[in-house]
Formats: structure tokens, sequence, C-alpha cells
């Protein structure tokens, strides 16, 4: 009835006009017709796609700005608007992998449906059609700031992304390996391949750098160490390096995070196989699968590595497993489950001074289960559950009869759960918070004997964004039952000038690094080895500025200043007279810093990579330069990809350990690698590639150590089958 008598008023405004034409003063009946329409409704439906490959995407979120409506795009990529008003309205659209879109709509009944969005990739870069030259974007999307997906030029921490690409390009066999290019990062190798190895940030120890896989924590409670030569590039999708305290959202991590993103499963079937060998008879051989089979995604992935070692009794074989699945049990609501398995044994060293040498066994599991879900327009939820058990023997022999001397063993097992919630406030606002439990069981002589450790956090981050301005407001509160409570505030902020592809960072953050359970329970009287049950974390407050740009489309740069100030540092205090030893909280210490980077293509698809870093750490109690921290770095390289499918890509390292006279260290000096890679016939069922690494060119002895020296020049060859 209200509809009839509108139409009724209409035409009767309308004869008017006939009247009174002649006046001029008139309304307009379209002007009528359109007020008349705004108080309508219908449907709105159209399409989300790719923007190179015009392929749907699924479940991206769309939202209308005004109406705080939001639907999501079901697996075929379309979405629909129920009784929408018509007007104009602004409509977000927000998928992971992608940026997002905002853009205004006038919904009237003309308006052409289905509606086509298109939305462009997170890539690193872009190529300039008819020049060959590359336009460099910031890096793709992190997650380790705030614990959710954001472009890189929302993100005030100083945060390295490794993609996948980028990760094949490398002359690398593991994690450690792929990270010994970041600037900033420095990591301790203890040989070649199958040898631990540890990373360092910004000057840090290498226990202040928390190492986490999908948010999964693999850092050992009883010494405080990850060790990242057990982590195969083959189930890597991207690595992002967090240089600085990340306590406000990961807790304890006073140096900086390193987060693992695992891949995910394709929509079609797709495989791999691969075999290499290379001197001291080094094999790897790896095999995965990928795919979709009734709305179910799985992948797995299987790498053997096998190596005589390139030191006396440095023989090494490992094993790595990884399987992921996840479906789609709603439009809205995803389940996934991950699990990963590693197992080594060998990689020890001969230490003739002394008379014994060393073996180890090292296996580690860990499964974790997801549910994300948007439960309502503006929220959306992630439950987790996750498990991780670490095992670690190291065996000590006298060298000549072979007969055991000690064996020293750390068993550890977590059981973790918690929840995350993103909550849109509005356009611009948004907020992350959640709660992380955990709860341990370990058993070591280290510790000794079995001590049980439980910890508990709740932590939040809020956004605020703007066409220019992003400020991020955060904190975390951990309770640990072995050193008590612990609160870190974070403030960061992104500029992002109006002209020009430039960014301006800042951030202050407090942090901690929670100290190693042998630093507390470990104690050998006839050693002089003394507890400490009464050491606390050491704590930080870190002041971190950089600046990001590619105003030249043509040259990517990054540079960042750092200053973290360390309080209740631990060291090794001895009393003399007793002859005894104890960890004790008596240090302050300061690291400061900074590091540039600089990226920029040729011509012929050559590009160019450049980065260089400088850290000065002292001891405020003594006054002294702390030895052992690394202190200049700087990498080289040079790309090169052909149309033809032919690759090659040369690094080159140098790093300035600081280690004290007596370790001998072999450092100072540049250590060259190269691989070259050629795709071969392609059939119809996949393709071949075929690989050559040259490990150490010039044949330079280096290490961090005279102990630990990294291998000579040795040759590696590879052959892959993808389908």
């Amino acid at each position: 009835m209200a509809l009839a008598r509108k139409i009724r008023l209409v035409t009767f405004l309308c004869l008017g006009v006939g009247v009174i034409a002649a006046t001029g003063k008139s309304p307009s009946c379209g002007d009528i017709k359109t007020s008349v329409s705004v108080s309508e409704t219908a449907r709105l439906s159209g399409i989300v796609q790719g923007s190179q490959t015009r392929k749907p995407v699924p479940y991206a979120i769309l939202s209308i700005v005004e109406l705080r409506r939001r639907t999501v795009s079901d697996k075929n990529g379309r979405f629909t608007f129920q009784d929408l008003p018509f007007g104009n309205h602004t409509l977000v659209v927000d998928k992971t992998g992608y940026f997002p879109r905002s853009f205004p709509i006038d919904f009237t009944p003309q308006t052409p449906q289905p509606m086509i969005i298109s939305l462009a990739p997170l890539n690193n870069d872009l190529y300039l059609t008819g020049l060959g030259l590359r336009t460099y974007r910031v890096e793709p999307i992190v997650v380790t700031a705030s614990r959710k997906e954001q472009p890189a030029d929302q993100v005030p921490q100083n945060v390295t992304a490794l993609t996948k690409d980028e990760i094949e390009l490398l002359p690398a066999h593991n994690l450690a390996e792929a990270l010994n290019y970041v600037p900033g990062l420095a990591v301790q190798i203890n040989g070649g391949p199958g040898n631990l190895a540890y990373p360092m940030i910004q000057g840090a120890e290498y226990r202040h750098t928390l190492v986490l896989i999908d948010g999964i924590p693999i850092n050992t409670q009883t010494e405080g160490l990850a060790d990242i030569s057990q982590i195969p590039l083959e189930e890597i999708e991207r690595i992002e390096v967090q240089k600085g305290p990340g306590s406000s959202v990961w807790g304890s991590s006073l140096g900086g995070v390193i987060n693992v993103i695992t891949r995910s499963p394709s929509k079609q079937m797709r495989g791999a196989l691969g075999f290499s060998f290379g001197e001291r008879n080094t094999q790897q051989y790896h095999l995965g699968a990928s795919g979709t089979v009734a709305d179910v995604g799985y992948l797995f992935t299987f790498r053997g590595l096998e190596t005589d070692g390139f030191r006396p009794k440095n023989d090494y074989q490992g094993d790595n497993l990884f399987a992921k699945v996840e479906t789609h049990i709603s439009e809205s609501s995803k389940i996934s489950g991950a699990f990963g398995y590693n197992d080594g044994e060998g990689a020890g060293d001969e230490f003739k001074d002394l008379g014994y040498r060393t073996d180890y066994k090292r296996r580690n599991s860990y499964a974790a289960l997801r549910l994300e879900t948007v439960p309502a327009n503006w929220m959306g939820l992630r439950i987790f559950v996750q498990g991780i058990e670490q095992d670690l023997e190291s065996c000590f022999f006298q060298i000549g009869s072979e007969d055991l001397l000690s064996s020293i063993q750390v068993d550890e097992r977590t059981l973790g759960a918690g929840l995350q919630t993103l909550i849109i406030l509005n356009d611009s606002n948004t907020t992350t918070a959640g709660l992380d439990l955990s709860w341990s069981k370990l058993d070591s002589e280290n510790i000794g004997g079995k001590r049980e450790a439980n910890k508990k956090a709740i932590w939040f981050n809020n956004q605020t964004n703007t066409d220019k301005f992003t400020l991020i407001l955060g904190g975390r509160f951990d309770y640990a039952s072995a050193y008590g409570r612990q609160f870190s505030p974070n403030i960061g902020a992104v500029y992002r000038l109006p002209k020009g592809k430039t960014i301006l960072r800042a951030v202050l953050s407090r942090g901690f690094g929670a100290p190693p359970l042998s630093f507390k329970y470990y104690e050998n009287i006839r050693r002089g080895q003394l507890a400490n049950p009464d050491i606390e974390p050491e704590r930080v407050w870190s002041y971190q500025m950089g600046l990001e740009t590619s105003y030249i489309s043509w040259l990517w740069t990054k540079f960042g200043l750092y200053r973290s100030d360390v309080s209740d540092a631990i060291e090794t205090v001895i009393n003399r007279i007793e002859k005894t030893a104890k960890k004790e909280n008596v240090g302050r210490a300061r690291l400061q810093g900074g590091e540039l980077e600089l990226k920029t293509s040729l011509a012929m698809g050559l590009s160019l990579l450049t980065g260089a870093s400088f850290n000065d750490v002292k001891n405020l109690r003594t006054n002294q330069v702390i030895e052992g921290r690394p202190r200049t770095a700087y990498d080289l390289g040079l790309d090169y990809k052909s149309p033809i499918g032919f690759q090659a890509s040369l690094r080159g390292h140098y790093l300035w350990w600081n280690q004290p006279e007596e370790r001998k260290p072999k450092d100072r000096r540049f250590l060259w690698d190269v691989r070259f890679s050629q795709k071969l016939a392609d059939t119809r069922f996949g393709g071949f590639k075929a690989a050559l690494s040259v490990h150490n060119i010039f044949n330079t002895k280096s290490g961090w150590t005279y102990c630990y020296l990294l291998p000579g020049r040795w040759i590696e060859g590879q052959v892959s089958y993808e389908f």
C-alpha cells in the first residue's frame, strides 16, 4: 500500500509540471524517481576472480562499509548481498594472498549483474612492459608482527620475508643455509649439511631468537635453542624474519622472531620427485604431492639426506616428513591439520686435543589442529590445539677405543592450545587479541631430572589505518611457572608518503628473554657449577626506525637503525675462592646498529642484490664490547632469469664473528656459492629440471671457530620432475 501511495504522489507531481513549466521552477521527475529508488532494495551478486589468472577466488570477505554488512564468496568465487538498498556504497574486498580493494559502487536497478571483481596477487615485483625493468614493491605479506596477514606497508617492525620463488634460487638445503643470506641475521653453522645451526638476530644471543613453524615454537626450554638445520626447504612457502623483540605478540623473544610458513594444498593435483648427489657421498632425495579431493585439500612432502660429512666422523643421515590437510566445512569456516616429523643422527665432531668425539641423535615431531571461522560480519575467530615432542641425545666417545664416555639426553613434551580473534571496529580500525596456553613435561640431566613448566598469556593488538598512516598499539601479559609474570607493550607507526613509493617506520617495544631451565636447575658440584632457582628473565627496551622506498622504479632500498637496552642480563659469575660458577642477573647490555638492503634490476633479466649490517654490542657494566656476537656482515647476490627456463644465482657472504682469539675464528672473508638450473623437456604429464650447485667456489677456509670449519669447495647436481 505504501508503494501505491508513492506512485500516485509521483504521478500527481509530474502532472503539475505541465501547469507550472513556464516558471522553470518545478522539481524534476527524474529527481523524484531517484529518491524513490533509494528506499528500495534488491539482490547484488557477483564473482571475485584473480586479475592475472581470471580464475575464481574462493572465500574472499566482502563488506559494505556504511551498512556494516558482510558476506563471503563461495568455493567458485560467487557472492550475494540480499536486500541491499539502492544508492551509493563503499565495497571492501579482502582475501589472504591478494591486495585488498576498496571502491565505491552506485547500486541501482540498472547495475550490471553479476558484478566482476578482480584482485591482484601480492607479488614481490611487477614488470614494466617494453622496458624489461623490474618495479620493486614492498615485500610480500607478513604475519609475525600482529599474527594476522597484512601488506608489508602496514607493518612498523623491521621484517624480511623470503618467498618460495626466492628460496628456490638459493644454493641451500635447509632453513639455516637459506637464512644465511638475510642481512641483520647471522647463522652459527657448525659445518656442512646436517650439522647444528643456530640463528642470531641484531647481535642478540641465539637463545634470544624465537623460531616458529606456523606459529608453533620449536625452541627447547631446557637450553632455549632452536636447531634450524633440521627444517627442510621443500615444505616452506615463506620465511618471515622479524628483527627486534616480538614479545608483545609471541612472548619470550628478546632478539627477534623467525616464523616459517608452510605450504598449503593446491586445488589441482601436483607432485614432485627429486634427487641430488654431491661430493663426500652427499645425497638428497625428496618426493611430494598436493591436491584436492571432494573439497578436502591434502599435501605431503618427504625428504631424506645422507652424507659422509666434510670432517672426520662427521657423517649424517636424516629424514623429514610433513603433511597437511584442510577443508571448508562451510562457506565461512575452515578446519586444517598439520604434522611434521624430523629424525637425524650423526654430524658429530672430533676433538683430538681433548681425546674424544661427539655424536648426536635428534628426533622431534609436531602436530596442530586449527579451526578458522567468520561467525559474524565484524568478527573472525581461530581456535587451535598443538603439540610438540623433542628428543636430543649427545654422545661422547673416546678417540681410538670408541668407548662411550657419557651421554646427555633431553626429552621435552609440550601441549598447547589457544584462540585468536579479529574484530573489525570500522573501516579503518581492527583489533586482534588472543589467549595462549601450554603445558610441558621435561626430563634431562641438565635440569636435574623430571620437571614441569606451564605458561599462559593474553595479548592484543589494535591497528588504525588511513590512506597514509598506520598506528599499532599492543601488549601481552605472560605468566610462566618457571619465571613469573611479564608485561610487554608495543607501539608502532607507519607513514606512507603521498608522492613516491616511500614508507617510514618506527616502533618502541618492551620484550624479554626467558632463561633456559638449565640455568635455573642444573648443578654439578664436582665441576663447580651451581644452580640458580631465583634467576629471572632478561628484559629489553627496543627502539627501531626505518625507511623503505622504490621511488626510483628499478631500485628498491631499505634502511634501518635499532637500539636495544637490556637489563637483568645473565652473566656467569665466578667465585675464585670457592671455585664455583653461577648464572646470575647482574649485567646490563646495549645492542645498537643498522642495516641496508638494495635490490635493482639490470638489463637482460639480471637482478642485483646487496646488503650490509653492523652490530655494536657492549657490556655496560664493564664498558667492554661483548665478544662472540656478529659485528659486521655483507651480502652480495646476482640473479639471472631467461625466458627459456634457465636461471642462475650467485651469492657472496662476509661475516665478522668477533670471537675471542682462543677460538681461532676463520672469518672476515667472502664465501661465494652459485647455482644454475634449467628446465628440460616438458611432456603432457610434467616437466624435468636439472640444477648444478658449486658451494664455496674459491675453496675458502671459513668458520666461526677453527673447530667447526665450513666445507671447502664442493659440487652438487640435482634432477627433479614435477607434474
